[in-house]
């Protein structure tokens, strides 16, 4: 069964380690600032957190679509409709590389790294 870790216990590999298991992990600043926390409000300082603001990638907004799926329809010709088809892919490519850069940012710069940390396992299990 686990137990807290006692006061003598916690030093700064303790707090180390709780950083890259609790997140991903954190330079020598961040790590002397989580010690000085103390076991306990260090955990509760990663699993209470306040909800962010951080702002989706701008082309997050909900958009159908609709005029590049026109385009491929209007085509009169095969070639105008593979054409179309190709500036419908190279526009889902373009903003699932945006996506990965913005949670990827999101991930790195966040104030609340058990979130993330978490949003990442939950996603590579169910997606």
């Amino acid at each position: 069964m686990l137990s807290a870790i006692t006061a003598n216990r916690w030093d700064f590999d303790a707090a180390a380690h709780l950083l890259v298991r609790a997140g991903f992990g954190g330079n020598p600043s961040e790590i002397q600032r989580t010690l000085a926390l103390g076991p306990e409000k260090a955990v509760d300082s990663m699993v209470n957190v306040q909800p962010d603001d951080y702002p989706p990638p701008t082309w997050a907004t909900p958009a159908d679509g609709s005029d590049l799926r026109a385009q491929v329809q209007a085509a009169a010709t095969p070639f105008e409709k593979q054409a179309a088809i190709k500036l419908l892919r190279q526009k889902f490519i373009s903003e699932m590389k945006d996506l990965t850069r913005w949670w990827m940012t999101r991930m790195v710069n966040t104030p609340s790294p058990l979130v993330e940390k978490m949003t990442l396992f939950w996603h590579g299990h169910f997606a």
